[in-house]
């Protein structure tokens, strides 16, 4: 989908104020939805940075197409491993000209507010190192619209620390110094990336503010759609997880570590239904080799995911077991997927009402999914 019109370009002096770093892997028709809603913005004191993790399809040839349009949008290949988007996100920050940072995912979307109302939240309170703001998720699954940020108050570590991640990679803005304080993404996580990140801003101690006032971004989760980070299995990605575990667990203190402790044993335990009792047992040992289990647990983790192999196929062993041993995952460790209240339904209707640009991509996705029946 792309916009016939387009924002006038308003000559500026100096470098942007802004980078927003797009990592790619395929996904060209998605990838041109993206980059037209970062081009549909209302504010143009931006540059726009596409890192190519070795797309294999058009995706190049759009890539070039979008360099040629416009001379905010730039280029690079990831030259160095390890394959991934942390990589690739790091790259771009690398040569960002802005003050300020925004991850876009390639399926992902900005609303046409998006850039200035975030610019103005940072430049109007210098002490922030990041702003957050709502992200709308579309699920193609349940073919339903939902929330998974969550600034409520509260504890935001424990938050992260407890698998309900309060807030997502679309949604911040970083002021670049703060981020290249915490020296980036982690490019050896090959999954949990962003909570990892997140996790490391609220261990240094970063400010940070809600905008409530507005949602400014689409994520969406289609099925079948190919991504980079979905490269890994399950079985890799828990492995990765429990050893990047045993890193937080070093760095936080007191009810933080206990809590955390808790969460990934749940994650543990839960991977017993999953895998093979070779995998099993390999999980059991890097467990026990990070310090989340015990000698004790890792032996009696081993002994009932043996039981528990060999007999979940009686129902009734199968139940008794699942509520035993995984309680607290199933209470716990969940995506959030939290309802609009009435003031951001009526904030997107209003949007939607104002909107004189049909062509817009932002609302034009909305609206293909359905947004206008939601809302009522």
């Amino acid at each position: 989908m792309e916009d016939s019109k387009r924002n006038v370009v308003k000559e500026t002096h100096g470098n942007p104020s802004v980078s927003i770093i797009i990592p790619v892997y395929n996904r060209p028709l998605l990838l041109s939805d993206a980059v037209e809603s970062v081009l549909a913005q209302t504010c143009s004191d931006w540059e726009l940075i596409l890192v190519d993790d070795g797309s294999q399809n058009q995706t190049l040839q759009v890539i070039q197409k979008y360099v040629l349009l416009d001379k905010r949008i730039h280029f690079i290949s990831r030259n160095r491993d390890p394959k991934g988007a942390t990589t690739c996100r790091n790259l771009g920050a690398a040569v960002a000209k802005g003050e300020f940072l925004i991850f876009l995912d390639s399926d992902d979307l900005l609303a046409p507010w998006c850039v200035e109302k975030r610019l103005k939240l940072l430049k109007d309170n210098p002490i922030l190192d990041l702003g957050l703001f709502h992200s709308l998720v579309y699920s193609e699954k349940s073919n339903n619209f939902f929330l998974r940020t969550d600034s409520s108050e509260g504890d935001f570590l424990m938050r992260f620390l407890n698998f309900k991640n309060a807030w997502l990679t679309i949604s911040v803005i970083w002021r670049k110094k703060f981020f290249d304080k915490l020296q980036g993404w982690d490019e050896t996580a090959i999954s949990w990336q962003d909570p990892i990140l997140h996790i490391e801003a609220l261990i240094n101690g970063c400010t940070f503010l809600w905008d409530n006032q507005n949602i400014d971004s689409l994520i969406r989760e289609l099925d079948g759609v190919e991504t980079i980070s979905n490269r890994n299995n399950y079985f890799d990605k828990l492995i990765n997880q429990v050893e990047k575990s045993a890193e937080i667990l070093s760095k936080i203190k007191d009810q933080h570590k206990i809590e955390f402790k808790e969460s990934i044993k749940a994650r543990i335990w839960k991977s017993s239904f999953y895998f093979s009792l070779p995998k099993i047992f390999k999980i059991a040992q890097v467990a026990h080799s990070s310090k989340i289990f015990e000698s004790p647990e890792k032996i009696f983790f081993k002994r009932v995911s043996f039981l528990n192999f060999f007999l979940k196929g009686i129902p009734l062993i199968r139940k008794i077991t699942y509520k035993k041993i995984t309680f607290k995952s199933l209470k716990g460790n969940n995506f959030l997927e939290l309802p609009l209240n009435c003031s951001q339904k009526m904030f997107l209707r209003k949007k939607l009402k104002e909107n004189r640009q049909p062509e817009n991509i932002f609302f034009r996705v909305l609206k293909y999914y359905g947004i206008n029946g939601f809302l009522k």
